[in-house]
């Protein structure tokens, strides 16, 4: 009888190993862009924007402030916008991000179909990513990812679409399983470009103005000019996540200055070249 009952208690054991072991399975309900991918194509170029949080000053971003980054004269710019920025507790990012009247994507949405009539539609839709949340347990994410991707369906946006997600560390197998499931890509963001308004010589041009961290000066602006154009230079090929900082592409564009401007066409014709 005691061998009997060992038997029964290892095939049991057994049993429970086995179902530890077995991939869990999700299987979201899909919306209709989710449902027509095959696989996820990434963007060649995207516009890492940090945008939205109240403990900062940049609280939304109206199309004004994202066209430089969408297109200019000469054709279509970034074809990805990553929206980087981390809630904190409290913060309700989703909204600033997706809200359909003053949220960033309807911003980007009208900077898109602003630029259209010059240009022509765009040879493909847009993409954007929404970061998630730091030090969150995994349901917690999964309740994040649907809320973001319920807001996503029920925008107008017939010219964006989302890509999926971002992460600035590290991230659970089984958020990034679930995330698949979705068929929404996950993608680890560290920007190859990136840059301030302290590149910028009308803004440095001003008394008393020095970089946020305070190291940098009007004297400086030919360095850290030169230091992007090196950024550019050696870049390896494949898609570039480059991050223009809170308001330098427009900056830019106002400036008179002729190394402004040289910086601006440059920028420009590198992300054209790369898409």
């Amino acid at each position: 009888m005691m061998r009997q009952f060992s038997q029964v208690w290892v095939i049991l054991c057994l049993l429970l190993v086995s179902c530890r072991q077995a991939p869990e399975v999700f299987t979201p309900e899909l919306y209709s862009w989710e449902v027509a991918r095959d696989s996820i194509v990434l963007p060649q170029t995207g516009w890492v924007i940090s945008c939205g949080s109240p403990d900062k000053a940049i609280y939304r971003y109206g199309p004004e402030r994202l066209s430089p980054g969408v297109a200019c004269d000469r054709g279509w710019l970034f074809d990805a916008f990553l929206l980087s920025e981390v809630p904190c507790e409290g913060e309700d990012l989703p909204d600033y991000w997706l809200n359909p009247v003053y949220g960033t994507v309807a911003s980007l949405e009208k900077a898109i179909a602003d630029a259209v009539p010059a240009l022509g539609e765009p040879p493909v839709k847009r993409m954007y990513t929404i970061a998630l949340p730091s030090f969150a347990d995994d349901d917690e994410c999964f309740a994040y990812i649907d809320r973001v991707r319920s807001m996503a369906d029920s925008l107008d946006c017939p010219h964006l679409e989302l890509l999926g997600f971002t992460v600035n560390g590290e991230v659970s197998q089984r958020v990034l399983n679930y995330a698949a499931a979705c068929h929404e890509a996950v993608l680890d963001l560290k920007p190859d470009v990136s840059f301030d308004y302290s590149v910028v010589e009308d803004i440095m041009d001003q008394p008393g103005v020095k970089s946020r961290d305070g190291a940098y000066t009007l004297k400086d602006v030919p360095s850290r000019q030169k230091a992007v154009y090196d950024a550019m230079d050696n870049t390896p090929d494949g898609p570039l996540f480059m991050d223009c900082g809170d308001n330098t592409l427009v900056q830019l564009g106002r400036s008179p200055y002729s190394s402004d401007k040289e910086l601006l066409d440059k920028i420009r014709a590198f992300i054209m070249a790369r898409n």
